[in-house]
């Protein structure tokens, strides 16, 4: 992951490393005391002292990652923030030059923040190494899934 550090992609490893900390979130029915549900902590007790009463209740529960799905998460993210973005700039450009008779589009926050996004056209080179680069990522995700 360093040298996607060092390629400027943390932003692409922040999202990552978020997604991994919440653990894979899943639906799960579980068997629980049914007043548990609805009522304090003080009358669960009381509950169990008087006997229970079991019901299926559905719940969010969130484990974590395994080391096979956490390189898939990598190289999902990698070819959403990568490919899918690069993608996204050529269909802005093929839209700037057809419709707004342009080879740039700036992109800015506001009119106070010094900060500008420009997009130019880059040729052909640019989507062939995207495309190449997405059947590789996509070839390795199905490798990574077949290894389970």
């Amino acid at each position: 992951m360093s040298r996607a550090r060092e390629a400027g992609f943390n932003w692409i490893l922040g999202q990552v490393e978020e997604q991994l900390a919440l653990g894979n979130v899943a639906a799960e029915s579980l068997s629980v005391n049914e007043r548990s549900l609805f009522v304090s902590e003080e009358e669960v007790f009381e509950t169990k002292a008087r006997g229970r009463k079991r019901t299926k209740a559905t719940f969010l529960v969130s484990r974590l990652y395994t080391a096979q799905e956490r390189l898939g998460l990598l190289v999902d993210g990698l070819l959403i923030g990568i490919v899918h973005l690069n993608q996204i700039a050529d269909e802005v450009m093929a839209f700037a030059a057809s419709e707004l008779k342009s080879s740039s589009v700036e992109f800015a926050p506001d009119a106070e923040v010094k900060l500008v996004f420009r997009l130019e056209a880059g040729g052909a080179r640019v989507a062939e190494t995207s495309e190449k680069l997405a059947s590789l990522l996509i070839e390795l995700n199905r490798e990574i899934s077949n290894a389970g």
